[in-house]
């Protein structure tokens, strides 16, 4: 009976305690679909473009280093490397030879390219241009050291008299060598068009 006395007081006194109504208000604040495009748009004008349009034009003499994030490299009219200069033409690089229809200037070699990819990073050699044509030209004092290089889409790679020629597991069209120094391949493949050598001085070793 006290019990339930004393809850009957407590009810009585609770109805007669006036209760404040507190409204909270949030706001919510939403940012229109525009924006979003907006700041996407800019994050693609300002990241994306130097990957989708990264190439180089190249012509005249040439030497230095050839790198991923110039490639590819257009060569749009005949290149030169000069004697006792290198070229150097790193992993991942793409050479395009894209000269005007129904003309055509290799690549004169006169000093020393170097090329060397990985194993699953060729340097490649691409061109559209009919099979007679030659990629990379020697007169005699030319030097190539070649490693996991390939070819797409061309004729001859290399052609005429070199002074030392050093390719390992590469994957190119026919090369003619009229003369050379010093010739050494090992492990490539040459079975879409195979090679022929004319003559070669000093040093022969095929591996």
């Amino acid at each position: 009976m006290v019990f339930n006395f004393f809850i009957c007081k407590t009810s009585n006194l609770l109805r007669n305690i006036p209760f404040t109504s507190v409204l909270v208000k949030r706001e919510i604040s939403v940012c229109p679909a525009w924006l979003f495009a907006l700041v996407g748009f800019l994050c693609f004008a300002m990241f994306v473009p130097n990957v989708l349009v990264a190439q180089t034009e190249v012509q005249g003499e040439v030497s230095g280093v050839w790198t991923r994030e110039g490639s590819p490299y257009l060569v749009v009219n005949v290149c030169t490397i000069p004697e006792d200069d290198t070229l150097r033409i790193e992993p991942g690089v793409e050479v395009r030879f894209v000269m005007p229809e129904n003309r055509f200037d290799p690549m004169i070699l006169n000093g020393t390219l170097i090329a060397h990819g990985a194993e699953n990073d060729s340097v490649t050699f691409s061109s559209q241009l009919e099979p007679g044509i030659s990629l990379i030209e020697s007169e005699g004092s030319g030097c190539v050291n070649a490693e996991f290089v390939r070819t797409l889409y061309i004729g001859r790679f290399l052609f005429g008299e070199f002074d030392a020629v050093e390719i390992h597991r590469s994957r190119t069209n026919w090369s003619r060598f009229n003369e050379a120094r010093v010739l050494i391949l090992s492990h490539n493949d040459f079975s879409r068009a195979g090679m022929s050598v004319m003559g070669v001085r000093e040093q022969l070793e095929f591996h």
